[in-house]
């Protein structure tokens, strides 16, 4: 991705601020369970846990892990359907997005070959079928490797921008916790650039 404009795009769970207290109500003619605590944050089970909560969706540029949008959406809704809508919010000229197996489906394939933009999404074998080619192994581990800037991003907002747990009710409070850590962690990003640059005795671009 060197010398070009790439967006790498990720999700995280994070718990809800609230334990998941449930009530029932009735209308007399049916029972449902009501979410009392936090009404948007939903049920995920990743591997052999479960969380109550949101997933935060995050897109870093390629060159130097700038976070540049996030949306935050109830824990069950699956990566895969968000795709476009991050896209889009982005500003113009990405070049090519880069994302993990969460984000692969042959929509959001066709739907960046329609934009133009190149397809570096994870590929995964279906049920029973691991990813075997060699080729398609070398390109899922390349793409990984990239990938290590946005993870490194979600990890600095959660050690230290406090985005480890919502602390409000809401997905929109939540996106907004979720801008200020990013936020928090593009100034830390930037400082220890130009920190970088001046011991180098290179001047600021």
């Amino acid at each position: 991705m060197q010398g070009a404009r790439g967006a790498i795009i990720d999700a995280t769970i994070i718990p809800s601020a609230a334990r998941p207290r449930q009530h029932l109500e009735s209308d007399g003619e049916q029972t449902r369970v009501i979410d009392s605590a936090d009404a948007q944050a939903r049920w995920v089970k990743k591997g052999k846990h479960a969380f109550y909560g949101y997933r935060d969706h995050a897109a870093v540029d390629s060159e130097d892990g700038y976070v540049e949008h996030v949306q935050v959406h109830p824990a069950n809704e699956a990566e895969i359907t968000k795709l476009p809508e991050i896209v889009r919010a982005l500003s113009p000229g990405i070049q090519a997005v880069l994302a993990d197996k969460g984000y692969a489906s042959k929509a959001n394939r066709q739907w960046l070959t329609e934009q133009g933009i190149g397809d570096l999404i994870q590929h995964k074998g279906a049920a029973g079928r691991p990813v075997h080619p060699p080729l398609l192994k070398s390109f899922n581990s390349k793409i990984g490797a990239i990938r290590f800037k946005v993870e490194q991003a979600f990890g600095t907002m959660k050690r230290r921008f406090h985005l480890a747990r919502a602390r409000y009710f809401g997905a929109v409070k939540v996106q907004a916790q979720m801008c200020w850590a990013a936020l928090g962690m593009n100034l830390l990003k930037a400082h220890n650039k130009l920190k970088r640059m001046e011991l180098a005795g290179v001047g600021a671009p």
